[in-house]
């Protein structure tokens, strides 16, 4: 991961099966934020996703991730109950 060319973190490299590819996650995606929290380094990144995990730790609430991807923005929600959602939500 590196710092994005328009902010967030910008995703280098997703491995097959792996985490992030596992919650929709493709190569170049810019993750902007995590719940709310703006994502601007891999360590923001880190702290916001510790942060959305902790206080979600019954494993009933959604994690939504905003990422830039081709030009939109996308909201991924990893839902516990539901799986992975996502939707186009905007241009950057």
């Amino acid at each position: 991961m590196t710092p994005g060319p328009n902010g967030g973190v910008n995703v280098t490299k997703v491995v097959a099966g792996g985490v992030y590819d596992q919650v929709g996650l493709q190569d170049g995606d810019d993750i902007r934020s995590v719940d709310s929290k703006a994502v601007n380094s891999f360590s923001d990144l880190l702290n916001a996703s510790h942060l959305s995990v902790g206080e979600k730790q019954d494993g009933t609430k959604p994690i939504q991730v905003i990422v830039a991807r081709g030009g939109n923005l996308y909201e991924l929600r990893l839902d516990p109950k539901h799986g992975i959602e996502m939707k186009m939500v905007g241009v950057p």
